[in-house]
């Protein structure tokens, strides 16, 4: 009898089930990989120095009773000096409960990006003003930026 067909036909079959299994462990892996590095850009201790930096500058200056992103508003050149050295992309800030900044009416004015750190933010403090910083860190060829938050309450 000659059987070397039906092992050839068997070991295709037993390859092609094992790639199967090994690009869905594989692509798995890589979305739990990615969402970690994601997580690892919130709330860094560099940026909540910074945070708490800008956070004092707008208390001195008596703008902490302004609720929204505060770059498109608001021009102040000291601040936007230290949005231009620190690498801010925006400045939001946030009063009240929790549920008032996962409203329609402030998420119709946040990215897709801060609307995912609001969702994951830890920390919120309803008695208090929260500033939401966003930090975008630049490389020279444009295509890789990489993007930062910190919140801080005062």
């Amino acid at each position: 009898m000659n059987n070397k067909g039906f092992v050839m036909i068997e070991t295709i079959i037993v390859v092609t089930i094992l790639s199967i299994g090994l690009i869905s462990l594989y692509s798995s892996y890589n979305l739990i990989l990615s969402k970690a590095s994601t997580k690892s850009y919130y709330d860094n201790a560099e940026h909540v120095y910074k945070s708490y930096f800008v956070g004092k500058y707008l208390e001195e200056n008596n703008y902490l009773n302004f609720s929204g992103n505060f770059k498109d508003v608001l021009i102040d050149n000291d601040l936007i000096n230290i949005a231009d050295a620190f690498d801010i992309d925006k400045i939001y800030l946030a009063k009240g409960s929790y549920s008032n900044i996962t409203s329609k009416n402030f998420l119709l004015q946040l990215d897709g990006s801060t609307i995912n750190y609001i969702n994951n933010m830890d920390g919120y403090d309803e008695a208090k003003v929260n500033i939401i910083v966003k930090y975008i860190e630049r490389n020279e060829d444009e295509v890789l930026n990489y993007t930062y938050f910190a919140t801080v309450a005062l």
